[in-house]
């Protein structure tokens, strides 16, 4: 049985009660134009009702495992997912979205950017967000936050709303390492860069502590206030709801957050019934055909490029490979060869930089910045779009693009250096092997994990070198002359504090609008019908 909760408020969201969808009487299709000849010779009768399940995973990048490959083969993609529901809010034969709202192993910032999405659609047609359960005994923040996006928000009657907050773990493995063996030596330039600390530190300090509690506090802040928003509800209910968490249907209810508690059939024959649509008019977003294919070869023909450029992974020097664990590495000479394409290409009118990484080598940021001045110094706009974490050499990669765009959840920040290395005699000893170095040059060791540091070689040699990095020209200051801000706002403060983009918005624009004509990437809005496209690179000898 299908319960009523209280009616919030806004468009299409009277829960449990018909809504009713405004569609043009046929015939009555208005042609403007060629286009609109088109339109109406290639429609197509009947309804359409999408569905978005995340229980089949979102794809962001396309994996280099083939059996990952297997396994997302019914995934929806990430850019199918933004230019279908683009082109279905404009199409008077959908009738509404219906979202399976479930965890699906993608990081916060994009269940945020899916969320944005499903809410710009919300705009023009109904939607609905259902979950067996928002976390069984569990925390699903991320999950219900995505699915308050929805006009109505349903639940299943055993089901649980988990939105108990957020947990971040401080793990150091200096004493592990130090039983095994080998003593870790770091220098690191400031206090809050702390990634050093994990394997260097014996406690964690003041400033790890303080600089993580404020990473989980904004993110779980950004949560409350945009639930309560889309809810139309005061944000005081809303952590009545994370402090009692996990919440019943009814207390979910009760407090405004859930409008409806029913079962999988129940919300399907809701939806079905109220937008007038039928079990075969069901479609996946990412198998939707738009109205019109003809307009869309048109303009693909017409509209100007945006060339997409890609920065995922530890920044290296050389071309990058994929690590044996798995991960990735962006390599600056790619990124470089990829830029320089878009200079030969008079067809690109723009650039989207998507950085997704933790930074890395510093002259391998500095090598990508420098390549993207350069095709900022052509003329062409460049919008560096922010994923999941773009800290340390990511940020300072972006540093060169007209605009900045990212989630509310993505890390960035953490300007600073560090460097050291593992001593590793201690392990040698204990498994009873013998190493002997030779060294010609008097600092040929300097790294070697067979010794210690030396006065000569050990942590002020290395401060010395961290501080000429700070002292190069192309550090901070440069930093702060690029985004037009001064030091006391710089997000990046030296102090290898890392923030949230809520914590960096004198640089940052907040959402996804970079992939949308009417979003805050202002640079990009100059271009009419923009074809995104991915940067190629020739393999002959340099060129430009």
């Amino acid at each position: 049985m299908t319960r009523k909760g209280p009616t919030p408020v806004g468009p299409f969201r009277a829960p449990c009660l018909r809504a009713s969808v405004v569609t043009p009487a046929a015939g009555t299709v208005k042609c403007m134009g060629a286009l609109g000849i088109l339109d109406r010779l290639s429609s197509r009768d009947g309804r359409v009702v999408l569905e978005l399940d995340l229980s089949r995973g979102i794809l962001e990048v396309r994996p280099r495992n083939p059996l990952a490959v297997l396994q997302l083969i019914n995934a929806t993609n990430m850019a199918v997912l933004r230019e279908n529901l683009k082109e279905a809010a404009a199409d008077g034969r959908v009738a509404g979205l219906v979202v399976h709202a479930v965890e699906c192993s993608q990081p916060m910032s994009v269940m945020e950017e899916v969320g944005s999405l499903i809410e710009e659609f919300g705009r023009h047609r109904p939607t609905v967000a259902w979950a067996e359960s928002y976390g069984e005994l569990a925390n699903s923040l991320p999950a219900f936050q995505l699915a308050t996006a929805a006009h109505r928000v349903w639940v299943q009657p055993s089901g649980d709303v988990g939105i108990g907050g957020a947990e971040v773990t401080i793990l150091l493995a200096k004493g592990m390492l130090e039983k095994l063996g080998i003593e870790p030596q770091v220098g690191k330039r400031w206090e809050y860069k702390t990634a050093a600390d994990q394997f260097a530190a014996e406690d964690v300090s003041d400033a790890n502590r303080e600089m993580m509690t404020r990473l989980g506090q904004s993110l779980v802040q950004d949560a409350v206030a945009t639930i309560a928003r889309r809810r139309g509800i005061d944000a005081a209910r809303v952590w009545e709801g994370v402090n009692e968490s996990p919440l019943t249907p009814d207390r979910a209810v009760e407090l405004g957050l859930v409008d409806c508690i029913g079962y999988r059939d129940e919300v399907y024959a809701t939806v079905l019934d109220e937008w007038g649509g039928e079990p075969e008019d069901l479609r996946f977003v990412h198998r939707y055909a738009p109205r019109t294919s003809l307009r869309r070869m048109i303009r693909r023909t017409t509209g100007g490029k945006v060339a997409v450029v890609s920065v995922r992974g530890s920044i290296v020097t050389g071309r990058g490979a994929p690590s044996p664990t798995g991960g990735e590495s962006a390599g600056s000479d790619v990124v470089d060869e990829q830029l320089r394409a878009v200079l030969r290409d008079e067809d690109v009118r723009a650039v989207v930089l998507e950085i997704d990484s933790p930074g890395g080598s510093a002259v391998a940021s500095d090598s990508m910045r420098r390549s993207v001045l350069r095709v900022k110094d052509s003329g062409r706009p460049v919008v560096a779009r922010m994923g999941s974490v773009a800290a340390s050499g990511g940020y300072y990669a972006a540093m060169g693009a007209d605009e900045i765009v990212a989630q509310a959840a993505t890390l960035t920040g953490s300007i600073g250096v560090l460097a050291g290395k593992f001593v590793t005699r201690g392990l040698y000893e204990k498994v009873g092997l013998k190493r002997e170095s030779i060294r010609i040059g008097a600092r040929a060791g300097m790294l070697s994990s067979a010794s210690e540091f030396t006065e000569e070689t050990g942590p002020s040699s290395m401060r010395a070198s961290t501080a000429s990095i700070r002292r190069s020209p192309h550090w901070p200051h440069r930093i702060v002359a690029w985004r037009w801000t001064n030091w006391r706002r710089w997000p990046g403060d030296g102090s290898g504090r890392a923030r949230t983009q809520l914590r960096a918005v004198w640089s940052i624009t907040s959402g996804a609008g970079v992939w949308r004509s009417n979003g805050p990437a202002s640079s990009l809005a100059w271009i009419r019908r923009p074809q995104l496209c991915r940067a190629r690179h020739s393999w002959g000898p340099w060129r430009g």
